[in-house]
């Protein structure tokens, strides 16, 4: 069967079926498609229909994605929608919602999830929200039993009473304990069920994995996962594998073509971009389709579609980043960036999809304070960087790590009689740990060149020599595995210890184990290259730009960036925090002497063990004297 193409046309006839022949209304007959799609050959087009139906153009504008994501949600159980920002996937995927669950409110249950409470208020529950009252607002809807609850995200059926399973309901995932996000999804069982995951590329696995306490007992049951593609290994990819013999390869296949750029002051060039050749493909679990920023309706009709990605919008990112560039795949092509996934592509989606920009997390107990310095003063625009951190174990059961603000150490400093600007300077830095209760054992320094000297004098004023782990960037990688899910070690993969440190930082970025990373930091990172093969070998191990090269195409110097990897190196190497690992921090013990303190640190301690009390380590760190 032909299908029909994308129409605004809305028929009135009960298309032959004599279930729908004495049904008053169209939408009525659109409607019982949608619930009994066994019916029609094309039950996404009744879908479609019955949403011009029941929202005005101002919450709903209709194009040809709506009919054919619609049509996916029938023709699978479960389907991926990937693509960039700007290309309307939410508000498609809360229209889709409430059309299924008003199909059938009485039978029907709809969780829809989002990261946090804040973004699902922005995202599916705001648009669902937005739906729910221009339907209700309109004449021939406002007896319809219903209410929306705003404090519990919920909207419910009162048609019979009011069932608190007839619902549906926005779920944070991201926040409280898992139990409790878990709860809040699979407590409640009906015939009918619509699972809707946005921004899966951040979702916890387990609540996916909890389908089959979800669905048990259904009659019919959909899930639909959307965001941007970041990784393979995230919710998002792992559910979007090609079901194909080649795997990835049979999709990641690419066109060029030519984009006629226009430049600020108007003038035009053309640009050499690509995009994917395969949109749509199966899975094990169902399919995959991608809204592809090429393929906005706002490119032939921005009046109408201003809200999808346009010309301007495509304009404006070329003006910033090259067209190979992980942003404009992101932002607009919406696939994952063709480049080999293991060198390093620190996409801003990444951030976005993993939490990584959010602060406050709720320890289980107290985390270790750590520090990262960079004392890279120079005339090229380096500066000397102290960013304090935590680490440690959730509430939820999770490890993870989080960023403060970074302190940039002041050139000049008050100098005491007969003491050196360096002297000061370093003392000022150990005053700086001391206040952060920061013990010499949880700091980190870039000691390449000269910069050695300035953690030695940092211990001489801690007290504590030897103390600082000390890293250079051109050193070998260690034989360490990186992650979880990498066998191999460092030193098989990567030319240097920079090359670790940075792949260590990506992985628990991944994981999702990172929190607190700014604008700032994200800016730096997303510039941040790999490629196979160190100049002048014919090894296969990833190396990174070096920072003269990043100079040449006119990006400086990433400090920010520096600190971030090499926290995440004194982690792995110092304390044996290994990314997608969840456990807890394995404290050192020093070695200078016999007898072992086993209190935590406490005031008795700090004075049983010879230390003063503004340096105050982490609780459960343990010290032989």
């Amino acid at each position: 069967m032909t299908r029909p193409a994308f129409s605004t046309d809305l028929p009135k006839t009960d298309y032959g079926i004599p279930a729908l022949t004495k049904m008053r209304s169209q939408l009525a007959r659109e409607l019982h498609l949608v619930k009994v799609p066994e019916l029609t050959d094309d039950p996404g087009l009744h879908m479609l229909r019955a949403a011009m139906l029941m929202f005005p153009t101002s919450v709903f504008r209709p194009c040809a994605w709506d009919l054919w994501a619609f049509r996916s949600l029938f023709d699978h159980d479960w389907v991926c929608w990937w693509g960039p920002a700007a290309v309307g996937k939410t508000r498609r995927a809360a229209v889709a919602t409430f059309v299924w669950w008003i199909a059938d409110p009485e039978n029907t249950y709809a969780p829809c999830c989002s990261t946090t409470a804040g973004q699902l208020d922005k995202r599916v529950w705001g648009d669902l929200s937005t739906l729910f009252h221009a339907f209700i607002a309109q004449e021939q809807f406002k007896d319809f039993p219903a209410k929306i609850v705003a404090s519990s995200r919920e909207i419910r059926y009162t048609g019979n009473g009011e069932d608190p399973k007839a619902i549906i309901r926005g779920v944070a995932i991201q926040q409280g304990t898992m139990e409790e996000a878990l709860g809040n999804v699979i407590g409640i069982h009906k015939p009918r069920v619509l699972l809707v995951v946005d921004e899966a590329q951040a979702s916890r696995e387990a609540l996916i994995e909890a389908r089959i306490n979800l669905f048990s007992g259904t009659k019919r049951s959909k899930i639909i996962m959307l965001g941007n593609p970041t990784s393979r290994t995230d919710p998002l990819g792992k559910y979007s594998v090609p079901d194909h013999p080649d795997g990835w390869k049979h999709v990641e296949q690419f066109e060029e073509f030519t984009w006629t750029h226009t430049r600020r002051d108007k003038s035009t060039i053309p640009v050499v971009m690509k995009r994917p050749k395969r949109i749509e493909w199966t899975t094990p679990f169902g399919a995959v389709l991608v809204f592809c920023g090429f393929d906005s309706p706002g490119l032939l009709d921005p009046e109408t579609y201003s809200y999808f990605i346009t010309a301007k919008h495509i304009d404006e990112t070329l003006r910033q980043k090259p067209p190979d560039h992980p942003l404009v795949w992101t932002f607009i092509v919406g696939f994952m960036c063709p480049n080999d996934p293991s060198l390093l592509l620190f996409n801003p989606v990444l951030f976005t999809a993993k939490n990584a920009n959010y602060r406050g997390t709720t320890w289980a107990t107290e985390p270790l304070r750590l520090a990262s310095l960079d004392p890279n003063f120079s005339a090229g625009g380096d500066e000397y960087i102290l960013r304090p951190l935590k680490a440690g174990m959730t509430v939820d059961d999770r490890f993870m790590i989080e960023s403060g603000d970074v302190i940039r150490v002041p050139y000049t400093v008050d100098r005491k009689p007969e003491e050196s600007l360096e002297e000061a300077r370093q003392r000022y830095v150990a005053g700086l740990l001391k206040q952060l209760r920061i013990h010499p054992t949880a700091i980190i320094q870039d000691t390449s060149a000269s910069h050695h000297l300035e953690a030695r004098l940092i211990e001489k004023f801690l007290g504590e020599p030897g103390s600082i782990m000390g890293v250079q960037g051109q050193s070998a990688a260690s034989g360490s595995s990186p992650a979880i899910n990498e066998p191999k070690p460092a030193s098989e993969l990567y030319a240097n210890l920079r090359a670790e440190s940075y792949h260590l930082l990506w992985f628990f970025l991944q994981f999702g184990q990172f929190r607190g990373i700014t604008d700032a930091d994200m800016d730096e990172l997303s510039e941040i290259r790999g490629k196979r093969g160190a100049r002048g070998t014919n090894t296969t191990k990833i190396v990174l730009e070096s920072k003269a090269e990043m100079r040449e195409r006119g990006v400086k110097s990433p400090n920010l960036a520096d600190s971030l990897a090499n926290a995440a190196y004194l982690l792995r190497h110092r304390f044996n925090c290994v990314p997608g690992a969840n456990v807890p921090i394995t404290l050192p013990t020093a070695s200078s002497g016999k007898k072992t303190v086993a209190e935590p640190w406490d005031v008795r301690y700090l004075h049983a063990a010879g230390l003063k009390a503004g340096n105050l380590p982490l609780a459960g760190y343990r010290r032989t004297r």
